[in-house]
Parts: C-alpha cells; structure tokens; sequence
C-alpha cells in the first residue's frame, strides 16, 4: 500500500502594523487569503506577524492596499518560512 505523499507548499513570514479599526478587517483578509496569524502585539498600533504561501503574498498585498486606502503595507522577512507539507 502506497501512502500518499503531501505536497510541501513555501511560505513566507511578515509583518503587518496597522491601526486598531483594520484589526477585524485585516484578520479576515488573512485567512481569506490562506495565510495564518503567527502572533499579535497590541501596542500604538495592533502588529500582526503573518505566515503565508508564497502564491498567495501578492494577492493579499492588494488587498491590504485596497483595506488600508495605500496606507498599510506587509514587511517581509528575505527568506521563507519552512515548507509545510
């Protein structure tokens, strides 16, 4: 019996600081778009550190353009997060 193999998908982690009014917005953009909320930092302004598939950064950087009006953008680390399977 043969098991099945799964496929490893790259990721890549950033940072998103936003003001408090995007928070419910920005938490349904991410997992809209596959991504998943590695941490939270709530400070002067609510800091998100993301974990995404590499195939979707673009379109959620649209969209966080389009929610934030240009205001708000996504820091990416140089390198991906670990494959995940």
């Amino acid at each position: 019996m043969r098991c099945a193999r799964a496929e490893r998908v790259e990721r890549r982690q950033g940072r998103v600081a936003a003001p408090y009014n995007l928070y419910e917005p920005l938490r349904r953009l991410v997992k809209a778009h596959g991504g998943e909320i590695a941490g939270e930092d709530f400070a002067g302004e609510v800091t998100l550190t993301l974990i995404f598939p590499v195939d979707e950064v673009a379109a959620f950087e649209a969209g966080l353009r389009e929610l934030s009006a240009g205001r708000v953008e996504a820091a990416w680390e140089a390198g991906s997060a670990p494959p995940r399977p």
